[in-house]
């Protein structure tokens, strides 16, 4: 009687070419989400940021200001030394610097895939997102748009009442 204890070379060998044709198709789509995850982190920090030069604007009663340094990929929460230039931030009080290749190496600002702007008027903020003491953004409207190098895009910037938003680019449209 045959001993029938244990798996044949064959069904290892079809077992092993199974996994490799498993790992060939997941690996991709699992890099892609990765690198989506990457990006809403930093979508959602960069938000949670302006959020808070909001809140701090009304609590101390003076402006406060995330700044862009669109050329390097950082971005600073600064408040107010009282001059009114937020255009750099040599005299202001840096908060916290943020700088988006912490998330990953492929998160810049940009529009990616995208194709049109949030709004009409939905450009860079001119000198950074500055909040008045009541809460509001300087700006009607603007955004900052971050994107990775899938080409997803993300803008965060003010809503009706400055209110903070974000939205991603998905299928053609700001959704």
């Amino acid at each position: 009687m045959r001993n029938s204890k244990g798996f044949t070379l064959i069904e290892l060998i079809i077992a092993m070419v199974i996994m490799g044709i498993m790992a060939a198709i997941g690996i991709p789509n699992f890099l892609g989400w990765v690198a989506n995850y990457n990006l809403k982190a930093a979508a959602n920090e960069l938000y949670s940021n302006m959020q808070f030069a909001r809140i701090n604007a009304v609590k101390q009663n003076k402006e406060w200001a995330v700044v862009f340094d669109t050329v390097n990929g950082i971005y600073y929460v600064c408040s107010d030394d009282g001059d009114g230039d937020w255009a750099t931030t040599g005299n202001n009080i840096k908060e916290r610097t943020i700088t988006l290749s912490d998330h990953a190496s492929d998160i810049v600002y940009g529009m990616g895939n995208a194709t049109a702007n949030v709004t009409v008027t939905g450009g860079a903020f001119p000198g950074g997102a500055v909040f008045g003491s009541r809460g509001t953004l300087s700006v009607a409207e603007g955004y900052i748009y971050l994107t990775n190098g899938k080409g997803t895009a993300y803008a965060i910037g003010s809503g009706v009442g400055g209110a903070v938003v974000y939205r991603q680019w998905l299928a053609g449209a700001w959704g």
